[in-house]
């Protein structure tokens, strides 16, 4: 729900403006079924992006842009037959995940525009993929056959990365892309449930399915005091957040969330700390690790001993961040009134 912007050329815009309109009608977001159904305008890319994530033994760099035209790498992924291996910038350790299956007919990029071929083929589209949206810059390999960089430019509010602007380049040499020595690869055991979690997941089900509700997410100063960041509505039928410095809206489905994150479970190593009251209602007080990839945070969890749900959450986030601060307080209200969406 983790702001910046960078730099951008003029030329972009004009192609921007064309993602921009193609995002907002929905066109060809969905998976088709049938291969007559992909946006014929992006074919050359969509191929390329099929060919890249089929094929094994290369590397994927993703790099933060600041400010000047300066990148600084972020993450180094490596792609072998059977998995991937990925590492953050200035740490030795490498995690290992599963290779998705690629479908054939996967509409990464829709709605494209090719642009010029001084530099390997450039294209601008939108850029897909389920939870998030990009408008996107992407260069094919002089072959036409692989992807060789792509831009990706999220909306602040809906990031993969703990930043909005990400260049990914890739890179087809065999040598550099070895596997990692088992000793530097870190298990990833992780159960199903978490069994010491049982009470803090009953907790997040029952605020998650509550008829109305409010949560405000505010900033947590090095004072303690508290700045508003975003306010999320929920009524029966949609979500709505509300950011506190722009009042811009995004509405969402509310009903996308879950106990289980991308890895594992959203609340791992819970621990039951004090029976306390949040004001004059008494409530149970939770230590937790939480988790939404690419992110993880120690968290404080208070629970209501009235209803059973959530009341307030504290995310003290590790490296990276999912918003533009470290330390992040939600607060729970159940008041129906609280939780109307402004008009539009």
């Amino acid at each position: 729900m983790e702001v910046q912007q960078y730099c951008r050329l003029a030329a972009f815009f004009a192609g921007l403006l064309v993602a921009q309109s193609a995002l907002a009608g929905g066109a060809h977001s969905q998976r088709p079924d049938e291969s007559e159904l992909l946006d014929p305008t992006c074919t050359a890319v969509n191929e390329a992006d099929v060919n890249t994530r089929k094929g094994y033994g290369y590397r994927e760099l993703v790099h933060q842009p600041f400010k000047g035209g300066s990148t600084k790498e972020y993450i180094e992924i490596i792609y072998r037959a059977a998995n991937e291996f990925q590492r953050y910038s200035g740490r030795s350790t490498w995690q290992k995940f599963d290779i998705p299956e690629v479908n054939p007919y996967d509409q990464r990029f829709t709605s494209c525009t090719f642009v010029d071929s001084h530099n390997g083929y450039h294209y601008y589209a939108n850029w897909n993929k389920p939870g998030y949206r990009a408008s996107a810059e992407i260069w094919l390999t002089r072959d036409r056959n692989k992807l060789a960089k792509v831009i990706r430019r999220y909306p602040p509010d809906r990031k993969e990365f703990p930043f909005s602007t990400v260049i990914s380049i890739f890179d087809y040499n065999a040598k550099k892309a070895q596997r990692p020595d088992d000793a530097l690869v870190v298990a990833r055991e992780i159960p199903k449930n978490d069994p010491t979690c049982d009470a803090v997941n009953a907790a997040y089900v029952k605020t998650r399915q509550s008829r109305e509700f409010n949560v405000s997410i505010n900033k947590v100063k090095e004072d303690g005091s508290l700045e508003p960041y975003v306010e999320g509505r929920f009524t029966e039928t949609e979500g709505v957040n509300i950011y506190a410095h722009s009042r811009r809206q995004q509405r969402f489905d509310r009903n996308n969330w879950s106990t289980v994150d991308q890895h594992g479970p959203k609340f791992t190593d819970c621990t039951f700390v004090e029976s306390t009251k949040i004001g004059s209602e008494p409530a149970k007080y939770y230590n937790a690790r939480w988790h939404r990839f690419p992110y993880s945070a120690n968290s404080d969890i208070w629970v209501s001993d009235i209803d059973g749900r959530m009341m307030k959450t504290l995310r003290r986030y590790d490296d990276p961040w999912e918003f533009t601060f470290q330390n992040a307080l939600e607060v729970y209200n159940y008041d129906p009134a609280s939780a109307v969406a402004p008009p539009d």
